[in-house]
This record gives structure tokens, C-alpha cells and sequence, in this order.
């Protein structure tokens, strides 16, 4: 028997969540009620707000090999002092006095800027995490941005777990 002319059974949606034996306006009821359930968990999967991605080194490694988008966004000194890690963009985000840094959003939003690749992931990371958790949480709430991550303890706790960095050289 089909679904409008028949009990319940496993091709009409009242089987699929136990219930059997049921009349056919009980049986309309049940499907209703499981679209009602499917268009709300779809609306709060659409309303859900993007959150920055805290990841770790290991995370970080596993992430970097989907083709993301690695930025290191210290400054020059600090690249050099540490090596970045291998891979990364260098692009100054803060100044030493803790200004936005006045070429950040141009060169930053020409290496993001892909129509191929609209929702590749971008990695952030500084020294320690602050900045990039920063930056990170502005590019969400501010730009729009969804798919932005940051390495939760910088370059130091990469470098403290013995992963490698490469040496900076200027463009």
C-alpha cells in the first residue's frame, strides 16, 4: 500500500521514527511534523553564526595538506627571529604599536580572493595566538568571513611541540 492509501511502513516517514498501525490523518500528521523538524534544523544550521577555528599544531599540519590558505601575520623582525612555517604567506597584520597595519587588507584580500576556491580555509598564526585570535574573530564578525582558523598557541607553541620552521626570506 502507498503512502496515501495505507498503514504505516518504511517508505512513509511514521516507521522511520517507530510508530505503526496508524490512520491515514495521524499518518499526514506524523509526515508533517517531520518536515517541520527537517525546515527548522535546516533554518538553525543557516542561522548558526560562523565562530573562529581554534586549532592545534597537529590540526594545524592536518588542515595546511587541504589546500588552505596559511598566513603568518607577525612582523619582518619576527620572521626572521623564528622562521615561519613552511608554506605560509607573510603578510604584517599589526604594526609595532599595535595599529591595523596600514597594507594588510589589500594584500590580504588579494591572496584570499579566489573565485575557484571561494570556501578555502584560512590559518592564521603569530607568536602566541593573541593576534591572529583577534584578526581572526574580526575577518568573522566584521568581513563576513566563515572558514578563518587560527593555531590557538602561535609560533612558540608550534616550535615548543619540535615542529619545524623554515628561514624568512623577503620577498
Amino acid at each position: 500500500m502507498g503512502l496515501l492509501n495505507g498503514p504505516a511502513n518504511a517508505n512513509n516517514g511514521a516507521a522511520a521514527i517507530g510508530i505503526s498501525g496508524l490512520t491515514f490523518e495521524q499518518n499526514k500528521h506524523v509526515q508533517m511534523m517531520e518536515e517541520v523538524l527537517k525546515i527548522t534544523h535546516d533554518l538553525i544550521d543557516v542561522q548558526k553564526p560562523a565562530t573562529l577555528g581554534q586549532v592545534t599544531p597537529k590540526e594545524f599540519l592536518e588542515m595546511q595538506h587541504t589546500n588552505s590558505i596559511v598566513i603568518d601575520i607577525r612582523r619582518e623582525a619576527e620572521w626572521i627571529e623564528t622562521g615561519i612555517i613552511k608554506g605560509a604567506k607573510t603578510i604584517t597584520a599589526f604594526t609595532n604599536n599595535g595599529q591595523f597595519h596600514a597594507d594588510f587588507q589589500e594584500q590580504f584580500f588579494a591572496l584570499i580572493n579566489n573565485p575557484d576556491t571561494p570556501n578555502t580555509p584560512i590559518l592564521l598564526y603569530c607568536r602566541t595566538g593573541n593576534r591572529s585570535g583577534m584578526l581572526g574573530n574580526a575577518l568573522i564578525e566584521q568581513v563576513g568571513l566563515k572558514n578563518v582558523f587560527h593555531l590557538t598557541d602561535g609560533i612558540v607553541g608550534w616550535k615548543k611541540l619540535g615542529h619545524k620552521t623554515i628561514s624568512y626570506a623577503s620577498n
